[in-house]
């Protein structure tokens, strides 16, 4: 059974100091958008989520809140 991300949730996260909902499809997805827009950022979260040994001081807020659903 192949594990698939639905949607990632950030708040408080380098450039996302809003909450942000970002949904995923089961097939294809492209990350697109101008410069400094936080694609880079979406992708630096699921890593953080997927690997929760990486140094903490990367959140840039003590607040972070991630979250991801399958």
């Amino acid at each position: 059974m192949d594990m698939v991300i639905r949607s990632l949730t950030i708040a408080s996260y380098k450039s996302f100091l809003e909450t942000a909902v970002v949904p995923f499809s089961s097939h294809f997805n492209v990350l697109i958008g101008p410069n400094n827009c936080g694609k880079t950022n979406i992708l630096d979260a699921i890593h953080f989520l997927a690997h929760p040994e990486v140094n903490p001081r990367r959140l840039h807020h003590h607040r972070a809140n991630l979250r991801v659903e399958f």
